[in-house]
């Protein structure tokens, strides 16, 4: 069988034509020149000009086999005796994982191990075979679309090095079975994972899921790179985060190692706090994360908190982390919330503050989440909050709408959620006050709630402005597609200032879902829709 890398050489095989434009248009000419005794040898002269004729054909030919060959040789021909039934789609899964940037003395990194292995996998090519590489870190990264040339994604992929967290094998292969073409149900799928194997994640539900959707042959290989385990141990993060209760504050630790291991975490730069020395069971593959509690009323400023896993390991740099406990410059966020049930998972805001946590989690502490009840005075809470979330809230006092319009003028941004719970009476004529429309809250009116009415029973998303920075990485098919929710009841609203307030979003009968208001310095954001 044979392929081409690159098929669009072959248009130059449209240059054979110019050697026979040369020997048609432009024979060779010769002088004639009569000669009397020379009459009687016409016969032998006749045989001679047809020799010629033929050394101008083999000329020919010889032009137009070079010029075949040089479009063929830029057109990367690939010849398969070893081709079997059907094509398939090759799947390069370099780990860049932290441990693959793990070493011995005078030893390559399994990194670099794996960059020599793919540029080895990428040169056997069979006809018809397209190749990409993933890069699988904590989100994998793919280097470009399958193709048959894959050679130009290997200098790309030498410019990666290794993260400093895990590598997310189930959303490496949601990544892969993406970019499956499900229409060719022969077309067979090969894994290469390149990994030095030390991180045991390899999630059971995530393999059945994949191979439960994809209908296609698929061939897995697993190239182990690691010569053997280094024994490490490592502090991934630390931050500071305000308990539930709100009266004491939580130091949370979260650690790693590459097999099973007891050690002793020794934390200091407390003041006043006896230095902290707790041992620690850390399992390989698996996060650790340990709480130690904090008086609400401490002073954190100028703070600095040294985290040391004792004894150290091969790798002592990564035994130490410093965190930096002064949170002033933190973004902080309060969520208003009301208290319908003792089930803190059916809460109103549960999985807005659960992705704000994560988000504080993730990033060291920063932003800073604080939430509060309605019915309670929001001075104190207000003091340094830089944004503001109203989660299904009934109502609140007169004189909190008045702080809060004092601090959205001074800059703070506010995102109103609606709910079963509000109340329509309160929204209409103190956060939306007649009045004086242009300087209330609330950039609409409330009417009351609908039930989706359109084809299908769910309403959708339209008219949608996705370039607004609100919708950031929100129309992405892998990671979430807003688009593709679907909403069953909604309030009926009205914007009152359309040549002020902006509708961001609609649903599909017209109505408002998301409308902007700039109010001083801030802005306020009405979403309509529930915050869960």
């Amino acid at each position: 069988m044979i392929g081409f890398l690159f098929p669009l050489g072959l248009l130059a095989l449209g240059l054979v034509i110019v050697p026979v434009i040369i020997h048609l248009f432009h024979p060779k000419k010769v002088k004639e020149m009569p000669f009397s005794s020379l009459r009687w040898l016409k016969i032998s002269r006749h045989r001679i000009k047809r020799h010629i004729q033929w050394h101008q054909i083999l000329l020919l030919i010889l032009r137009a086999a070079f010029l075949s060959a040089l479009a063929f040789a830029l057109a990367k021909p690939i010849f398969s005796f070893e081709r079997g039934a059907g094509i398939s789609d090759r799947f390069i899964v370099v780990d860049i994982g932290r441990h693959m940037a793990l070493r011995n003395a005078n030893e390559s990194s399994p990194l670099d191990i794996a960059f020599t292995t793919a540029e080895k996998i990428t040169e056997h090519i069979l006809a018809g075979d397209r190749t990409t590489i993933i890069m699988m870190g904590v989100n994998p990264v793919l280097l470009g679309e399958p193709t048959a040339d894959a050679s130009p994604y290997l200098q790309k992929m030498k410019t990666f090095r290794s993260d400093p967290a895990e590598p997310n094998f189930a959303k490496t292969l949601q990544t892969i079975k993406n970019l499956i073409d499900f229409s060719n149900a022969g077309k067979q799928i090969e894994l290469y994972f390149l990994t030095d194997n030390s991180v045991y994640d390899w999630q059971q539900n995530a393999i059945a899921d994949f191979m439960r959707e994809v209908r296609n042959p698929v061939r897995v290989r697993i190239v182990e790179l690691g010569s053997a385990i280094l024994e490490n141990s490592y502090l991934g993060g630390a931050f500071i985060r305000q308990n539930r209760s709100g009266n004491s504050r939580l130091l949370s630790v979260m650690m790693s190692s590459s097999v099973n291991v007891q050690k002793k975490l020794h934390i200091t730069g407390l003041p006043g706090n006896p230095e902290i020395r707790q041992p620690v069971e850390i399992q390989a593959g698996k996060k650790t994360v340990m709480d130690f509690e904090m008086p609400a009323e401490y002073d954190l400023s100028g703070k600095i908190i040294k985290l040391e896993l004792l004894p150290n390991d091969e790798i002592p740099s990564d035994d130490v982390f410093w965190l930096n406990a002064d949170s002033q410059w933190a973004t902080r966020i309060l969520v208003v919330e009301p208290e319908t049930t003792q089930v803190p998972e059916l809460q109103p805001a549960f999985h807005l503050r659960t992705a704000l946590e994560t988000l504080s989690v993730s990033s060291g502490g920063n932003p800073v989440v604080i939430h509060c009840a309605e019915n309670v005075s929001f001075e104190q809470y207000l003091k340094d909050a830089d944004i503001v979330f109203f989660a299904d809230v009934p109502s609140t006092l007169g004189s909190n709408i008045r702080l809060l319009e004092q601090k959205v003028a001074d800059g703070v941004a506010l995102v109103v959620f609606m709910g079963n719970s509000v109340d329509l009476n309160f929204y209409n004529s103190v956060m939306h006050d007649p009045a004086r429309p242009a300087t209330s809250l609330l950039p609409v009116s409330l009417r009351k709630n609908t039930v989706a009415s359109v084809e299908g029973g769910l309403a959708r998303l339209s008219n949608v402005e996705w370039e607004h920075p609100l919708f950031k990485g929100l129309l992405d098919p892998l990671y979430g597609d807003l688009s593709q929710i679907r909403y069953t009841s909604y309030l009926s609203v009205e914007v009152v200032l359309p040549e002020k307030d902006k509708v961001v979003a609609r649903l599909s009968d017209g109505t408002p879902w998301i409308v902007e208001r700039p109010f001083g310095a801030g802005r306020v954001l009405f979403i309509n829709g529930t915050a869960n």
